[in-house]
């Protein structure tokens, strides 16, 4: 099973010192597959939305293996 990521990015309200810009770091999620997110611990600037979003792609994951494993259990029936 794959790990369910977000990119993050920190600092975001010190633009001018980044050294990865936004678009850089948004083609690399992209390529990635996964979200893109700028944060600042300073200004709490999307730091509960990054939690939140993660913990939410977990529950899902956790949810569809468990479907994945009801199913294959499902239809499954040894007679001796």
């Amino acid at each position: 099973m794959a790990i369910p990521f977000i990119l993050v990015g920190n600092k975001a309200d010190l633009g001018q010192l980044r050294k990865v810009n936004y678009d850089e770091a948004a083609a690399k999620a992209a390529d990635w597959g996964c979200p893109y997110i700028e944060t600042s611990a300073k200004t709490r600037q999307n730091v509960d939305a990054v939690y939140t979003d993660l913990m939410r792609k977990i529950q899902q994951r956790k949810e569809s293996a468990k479907e994945r494993e009801r199913k294959s259990k499902k239809g499954k029936c040894l007679i001796l």
